[in-house]
């Protein structure tokens, strides 16, 4: 399995804060750049498109042993007070799920102490070129109530983003100020006996005064909207983890519940008259989307010299409701005598159930001292229960739906390992991740990559109807060999993996004319690939780290309805992305060090859709980081440069879906940022 494993040691000397810091760290990894809470991760170039509306994310998103995201954006917590980040790459369906058929990316979480009272604080600022001001502070206590037994921990963080996209319509500069604060209070308590309890809850608001895309057309940094573009988004995550220590294996039961809530509002005002035939009007486009979840999962694990085996149980019960409204002022009187004499002229009260039931076992046996095979299964079974009222002039009438999708799906996964010394360890693996099917009310019948639907000849029983309100099921199959290497007396770090991917019936969000989105299935693709990382210790002060991949996302079998052909790539995704950094510590004396880095990062080209041809196009930017710290005992002063190159790399062609035919978008890198960050620790 190829894993990428980045310490607490590496994230504060980089100043890692947010997902998106770890895109250089991290071979394979990448991200749209919507802004915080809004974007989704891809793994191995495994993209089912640049939206996130109704499919299910193609990476799982963890926080210690919670799940967090499902059909849902990757609501970015902070790195705040962590352990360490892990990185799965490669299907991760037999132990994470449906959802996993990209990777899996872990929060890893720092827990409570019962032996050591201990505590830091910490404070950020720095000054955005042609922006605001960047603030922030972040603290952690750690407090043994009953030493030896059991403990508290508390974290909080606030963060400030300056804007630097100016509005001309509004007369609003630096429109995109952004907000996230939040915090994480944990407990654990030895319940004796080698049983355990860990009780945790995390939270996080994050407050986008407006979007980060500008219009090249209008200016740099400038974009022309009739409509402000607000968004909130506050996740509350619960969990209790109890652990027992039974002799022949440890036992943990892990119960989650997510509570997520998004309002968000889009400029619809450039649809208006190709949609309603009226002039253009600020007419605004809002949705609230309120997302709650329970998740519960129970495992026996036993590893032995020899033989390592787990079996475990799984339950997931989804509730979200969606509510849009559109609303176009003047459009009551206009539209009064047919029938619609609402100034809101669509409106959707959606409900989705999802219900998730698995079991499933991994285990691996060592043949010889070198020689190592393993494999795992997972049986699971998901139902989709969808509701849905529209009402208004551009939904024709008020139509209410309930429909229904199940799959039962198996998972597997198979390995063999070679070990030739401690230092050096191959393998071989193929694994199997899978998405449920879903329901989406709004596709066309055209749409659909479907070779049993006949639109021509539709039948009495209405299939044909209920084929074009659900998107079928996609799963994948991911063959990889890779070498992880200590080489040359443990100076030189190899990971290095090459993967061939077979991916059936993609599910992907897309976009109509009138900019609503719908769902449907794009075709068939194939991805071959190989990434690379490695860390170099030139010396005892001085580390060198590179990552990389080169790998071609293609279809092989492709949707008529989206324009593209065989051999088009899939979707943001770069043929080529590649990193390196330096970091170099030299002791000052009297217990001080002066540590010294830089990174630099390379994003090719790629294009925001499937049709490759007539697709905006973004990527194909690079980035330049420097730093420059002193450090003491117990403190840390850092000064960072950003974006030292001032970069306006196109990192992401979308912004609105409503004015995307009418304008270019283009989501720029922050402008150079220069930041001193402050930590005292004790």
């Amino acid at each position: 399995m190829s894993v990428a494993s980045v310490p607490a040691e590496r994230l504060e000397d980089l100043n890692v804060r947010e997902t998106a810091d770890l895109m250089p760290l991290v071979a394979g990894l990448s991200m749209t750049n919507l802004g915080p809470g809004r974007n989704k991760i891809f793994l191995r170039g495994q993209s089912d498109g640049p939206l996130a509306e109704r499919t299910q994310s193609t990476v799982g998103v963890y926080i210690d042993e919670s799940p967090l995201v499902f059909s849902d954006t990757n609501p970015d917590f902070r790195l705040i007070d962590v352990e360490r980040v892990e990185v799965l790459r490669g299907p991760q369906g037999t132990l994470f799920g449906a959802g996993s058929l990209g990777g899996t990316y872990r929060i890893i979480t720092n827990k409570p102490d019962a032996d050591a009272l201990a505590g830091q604080v910490s404070i950020q600022g720095g000054l955005v070129q042609s922006g605001d001001l960047n603030y922030g502070a972040d603290g952690m206590l750690n407090v043994p109530l009953a030493r030896g037994r059991s403990a508290l921990r508390v974290a909080a963080f606030y963060d400030r983003y300056g804007g630097f996209i100016d509005d001309t319509s509004l007369g609003i500069d630096n429109i995109n100020d952004t907000v996230i604060y939040g915090g994480r209070l944990s407990y654990l308590t030895d319940l004796g006996d080698r049983w355990s309890l860990l009780l945790t809850a995390n939270a996080q608001k994050i407050d986008l005064d407006d979007t980060q895309y500008f219009s090249p057309e209008i200016g740099e940094l400038l974009r022309s909207n009739l409509v402000p573009e607000p968004r909130a988004d506050r996740i509350v995550q619960t969990g209790a983890v109890f652990t027992g220590d039974l002799d022949w294996a440890e036992f943990t039961s892990a119960t989650t519940f997510v509570h997520r809530r998004i309002t968000n509002q889009s400029d619809a005002s450039r649809t208006v008259p190709d949609l309603l035939g009226l002039s253009l009007r600020p007419s605004p486009f809002t949705a609230r989307d309120k997302i709650r979840t329970l998740i519960q999962e129970m495992r026996l694990a036993h590893s032995g010299p020899r033989v390592k085996w787990l079996v475990g149980g799984f339950y997931l019960s989804r509730a979200q409701n969606l509510r849009t409204s559109f609303v176009v002022p003047g459009a009551g009187e206009a539209f009064a005598t047919d029938g619609f004499p609402s100034d809101e002229v669509f409106a959707e009260d959606r409900d989705d159930d999802v219900k998730e039931y698995a079991i499933f076992g991994d285990a691996s046996v060592r043949l010889t001292p070198r020689w190592e095979v393993s494999g795992g299964l997972r049986l699971s079974r998901g139902n989709l229960d969808v509701s849905s009222l529209t009402t208004g002039v551009v939904s024709g009438q008020t139509g209410e739906i309930d429909l229904q999708n199940a799959k039962t799906s198996v998972t597997p996964r198979y390995s063999v390992s070679y070990r030739p010394s401690d230092e050096q360890h191959f393998y071989v693996q193929a694994a199997k991740g899978f998405r449920i099917g879903g329901v989406n009310i709004n596709t066309p019948i055209s749409a659909l990559f479907d070779p049993d639907l006949d639109d021509d000849d539709p039948d009495e029983d209405g299939d044909d109807v209920l084929k074009t309100q659900t998107f079928s099921e996609d799963s994948l199959w991911s063959y990889e060999a890779g070498l992880k290497a200590r080489l040359f007396d443990n100076r030189l770090d190899v990971d290095v993996a090459a993967f061939f991917v077979q991916w059936k019936n993609i599910q992907t969000d897309q976009i109509l004319p009138s900019g609503f989105l719908f769902v449907t299935n794009a075709g068939n693709a194939e991805n071959y690939g190989l990434e690379f990382q490695a860390a170099a210790h030139v010396s005892t002060r001085t580390t060198v780290t590179f990552a990389a991949i080169w790998n071609d996302p293609q279809l092989v079998e492709a949707n008529a309805f989206l324009n593209a052909d065989k051999g088009d790539r899939l979707p943001a995704i770069a043929r080529f992305t590649g990193s390196a950094s330096v970091t170099h510590v030299r002791p000052l004396g009297r217990g001080l060090d002066l540590r010294l880095g830089a990174d630099y990062s390379y994003v090719g080209r790629s294009s925001l859709f499937f049709d490759r041809d007539q697709s905006p196009a973004m990527g194909d930017f690079h980035r330049l980081n420097l730093r420059a710290g002193l450090e003491g005992e117990q403190w840390q002063a850092l000064l960072a440069v950003t974006n030292l190159i001032n970069s306006r790399g196109n990192t992401f062609a979308y912004g609105n879906s409503f004015s995307l035919n009418a304008t270019s978008q283009f989501n720029p890198l922050r402008p150079r940022t220069v930041s001193l960050a402050l930590t005292r620790s004790f």
